[in-house]
């Protein structure tokens, strides 16, 4: 048994969908709908690839991110990515990639510029700070 397929068995709860000729770049990602926690991964990458990128998407599962409720139930995905990220995972993000950009770092998180300057000026006023205005996110940080 591999390492993916240990993952598999340990989370029958959600489900894998395998992807193939993904776009450069693509690695994985998650989305929450009715209660049910989807990972896509890209199978086309090499194995500890697939891992890695199979087992951060399963990070916002066992954080307890898949809280979804039925009155939600017609976000669309951008709204659940959203609801789904944390500032923590968007600081520790830029700070491992450097060279990205606002644009990059809100795609990989799968929200608009508009929700990640959002999210850091939430997290600037929860610190005591007024936000500064027209800064990009790897200014504030």
């Amino acid at each position: 048994m591999t390492r993916i397929d240990n993952l598999f068995s340990r989370f029958p709860e959600v489900i894998f969908i395998e992807l193939h000729n993904c776009p450069d770049g693509f690695q994985g990602t998650h989305r929450a709908y009715k209660n049910y926690f989807y990972v896509y991964y890209n199978a086309d990458l090499n194995e500890p690839t697939v891992y890695a990128s199979i087992l951060h998407e399963l990070t916002h599962y066992t954080r307890g991110d898949v809280a979804y409720s039925e009155k939600n139930e017609y976000q669309t995905n951008i709204e659940t990515s959203y609801d789904l990220v944390s500032i923590n995972e968007v600081v520790d993000y830029n700070a491992n990639n450097p060279e990205l950009d606002d644009y990059a770092i809100a795609e990989h998180f799968n929200i608009t510029i508009k929700q990640l300057h959002e999210l850091v000026s939430a997290h600037y006023i929860k610190d005591g700070f007024t936000p500064p205005s027209g800064l990009l996110f790897s200014d504030y940080m």
